[in-house]
């Protein structure tokens, strides 16, 4: 039993450091209400940069541009007029995290990756 018990836990840290490895870069989306998110990352090291395009059902479209960080599951971006987003990755195709706009309104988002 106790075998078992530490071969489950070795395939969860293994499971753990591969998903901590591997990149974000891809495009994500995701919805909030009915406004949908398509986003295009790129990552190299550490470093996370893309393009955010914000299709709200009625309007405009909005594009914004980003930098960040990748370590581990956490992520974090942020937009030079002061919108951020700070996430976990869950598994290896889901972000889960608040985008924090500018004037403070937090907004709990799901993105999933639609292609690496």
């Amino acid at each position: 039993m106790k075998t078992l018990r530490l071969m489950i836990l070795a395939g969860f840290l293994g499971a753990a450091a591969v998903r901590a490895d591997s990149t974000v870069s891809g495009i994500w989306q995701g919805r909030w209400l009915f406004v949908r998110f398509n986003i295009q990352v790129a990552q190299w090291n550490s470093q996370v940069a893309g393009v955010a395009t914000v299709r709200p059902v009625l309007g405009s479209t909005y594009v914004y541009h980003f930098n960040g960080t990748a370590e581990g599951n956490r992520l974090s971006g942020a937009h030079h007029s002061g919108h951020r987003f700070e996430g976990t990755r869950t598994t290896e195709d889901v972000v889960e995290g608040i985008l924090t706009t500018r004037r403070g309104r937090t907004l709990r988002l799901t993105l999933r990756r639609s292609a690496p």
